[in-house]
């Protein structure tokens, strides 16, 4: 919700947002692009259109025939893949799900689907409700029916998009210099790109770019993008994976050699004029690989050096940065013994830099940083923090 925030707000687009639980929102837009969306979300896994909603005791009552009366069906061929997709279903009992599942399977018969075929949702792990896979919505062609409980109410419709999780794969591993233990994975780098408000045609600096992961999501956002790395392997993976973008995507990336350069992240004023950079987004170091989980006092050890790196860039950040620009990136968490999470004070050091957290206006409560989905088994986890130079 954050990611999409950021994304709207950056481009104006005028949005509310209705209702939230764990698994999905419901947002009104004034302006819905499925298409453009579909490509530039890292973070969303389906976005559908509501048809209809009713009150969950409604539901109770058996009285999802309300449906009969909203046009909910005139989409249909004669013969057609469908299933359902539960978010929210720990509001709704095992008889009121099949009950749903057994409507559906009436109606669409009636309306035409004669040859309709079911597919069975999957319950992905570690979540209760059933869904449809992306995979078999997008290859498949299968009709996948929304259902959702917020606050309340029953929300009906239907999936319009489903996440370019193809794409995301190909320039993960399809790319020519790969280094996972290192490498962001595309999808956080995209939200990351997002979250920074870089818009098409604005510069996003990633000062610490690795292989190249962060800008080459900036490039499929459109955004003209500069990298910096200390290490000259490092660049020149970078310059590979970007080239290697631009001829598999079709997207312009020319003079990589100016644009992606060897130098230090604490210094970029040497590289670049005072507020010439748009937005930001990087992840400047996230520890070596830990094999345990390690004692608070070590925890500190470990990350005196990366808060005297972050507080130095930090700085040299906001002298390049424009004002109002954005910074997203992430800090290392280690989790020690027996179960806490040390870090230092980003805050501290990005309001020495004239940093202020960045809290997207449709989520004035929420709080960063926020971290990406655990398995439990990780020692250094990624916190992500958006700052807005003041």
């Amino acid at each position: 919700m954050a990611e999409l925030s950021a994304y709207l707000e950056s481009r104006r687009v005028s949005f509310d947002v209705f209702g939230i639980n764990q698994r999905a929102a419901l947002v009104s837009l004034m302006k819905f692009t499925p298409d453009n969306m579909r490509l530039s979300l890292g973070g969303f896994y389906k976005i559908g259109q509501v048809l209809c909603s009713l009150e969950t005791a409604k539901l109770k009552q058996r009285e999802v025939e309300v449906l009969d009366q909203t046009g909910f069906f005139g989409f249909l061929p004669e013969k057609v893949n469908w299933g359902i997709s539960m978010y929210g279903e720990q509001e709704l009992t095992v008889e009121e799900v099949e009950y749903l599942r057994d409507y559906f399977h009436q109606r669409l018969r009636r309306a035409g689907a004669i040859k309709g075929k079911y597919r069975f949702a999957k319950r992905p792990q570690d979540e209760a409700s059933p869904e449809v896979m992306s995979a078999d919505i997008a290859k498949k062609q299968t009709v996948d029916i929304l259902v959702a409980v917020i606050d309340s109410r029953c929300y009906l419709g239907l999936t319009e998009i489903v996440s370019d999780h193809e794409g995301f794969r190909r320039r993960d591993l399809g790319r020519p210099v790969q280094k996972p233990v290192i490498s962001i994975p595309p999808k956080l780098a995209r939200i990351l790109v997002n979250l920074s408000g870089v818009k098409p045609g604005e510069i996003l600096l990633d000062p610490f770019c690795g292989i190249g992961t962060i800008l080459q999501e900036g490039l499929m956002a459109g955004a003209d993008i500069c990298g910096v790395d200390l290490m000259g392997e490092m660049v020149e993976a970078t310059r590979r994976n970007l080239q290697w973008l631009s001829e598999e995507f079709r997207v312009k990336a020319t003079g990589l050699t100016e644009k992606v350069i060897q130098g230090d992240a604490r210094s970029l004023h040497h590289y670049f004029p005072e507020e010439a950079i748009d937005a930001v987004a990087t992840e400047p170091i996230l520890l070596p690989p830990l094999k345990d989980f390690v004692p608070a006092k070590k925890a500190d050890l470990l990350l005196v050096k990366p808060e005297e790196i972050y507080e130095q860039a930090l700085r040299s950040i906001s002298i390049v940065l424009k004002n109002g620009g954005r910074v997203a990136l992430v800090a290392p968490f280690v989790r020690t013994r027996p179960r806490g999470l040390k870090s230092f004070d980003i805050r501290r050091l990005a309001s020495q830099a004239g940093l202020r957290d960045y809290i997207p206006r449709a989520l004035p409560k929420m709080k960063w940083p926020l971290f990406p989905k655990m398995t439990g088994q990780e020692k250094v986890v990624r916190g992500i923090f958006v700052f807005a130079k003041s």
